[in-house]
C-alpha cells in the first residue's frame, strides 16, 4: 500500500494505490495522473515533490513500513508531421451550383498526413 501524504492534496481520503504481488515478482499495473484529489482508477501525485508512505504486507501481517520522496515533472511531447495540401474552390451556398454561376465562391484546403492515413483535415476561407 502507497499513499501520497503530500501537503496540498484536498479531500477527506489521501491518495493510495494498493497492489498484489501475489503472481510473481511485479505487481498490478498502477495508472499515476497529475491531480490534487483521490481517484479510485489513478493514483493521484501532484507536480513537484510528493511525500508517500508505503506498508508491505505478507497477508495480513505489515512486514516493512517507510516513507519516501518522489518529484514528478510534466514533460509535453511533441511530433512534427508535414502535411500535404490541395486547394479547391466551391459554391457556398449549394455544392452543386457550378462556380461561374455562384456568388458566393470559397476556396477549402484538404490536408492530410501521409504517415496517419484516413486522418483529413479541411481549412476553409473566403474567396
Amino acid at each position: 500500500m502507497i499513499r501520497n501524504v503530500s501537503r496540498g492534496l484536498a479531500g477527506d481520503t489521501v491518495p493510495f494505490t494498493d497492489r498484489d504481488y501475489s503472481k510473481g515478482r511485479t505487481s498490478e499495473s498502477t495508472s499515476i495522473q497529475f491531480g490534487t484529489h483521490h481517484e479510485l482508477t489513478h493514483f493521484v501525485v501532484l507536480e513537484g515533490l510528493n511525500n508517500f508512505e508505503y506498508d508491505i504486507k505478507q497477508g495480513s501481517n505489515v512486514i516493512e513500513q517507510g516513507t519516501f520522496t518522489a518529484d514528478f515533472s510534466r514533460a509535453e511531447r511533441t511530433r512534427d508531421r508535414s502535411a500535404i495540401c490541395s486547394d479547391e474552390k466551391y459554391c457556398r451556398n449549394s455544392e452543386n451550383t457550378p462556380l461561374k454561376d455562384c456568388k458566393n465562391v470559397r476556396t477549402r484546403s484538404r490536408c492530410y498526413c501521409p504517415d496517419k492515413p484516413g486522418d483529413t483535415f479541411i481549412r476553409d476561407s473566403r474567396w
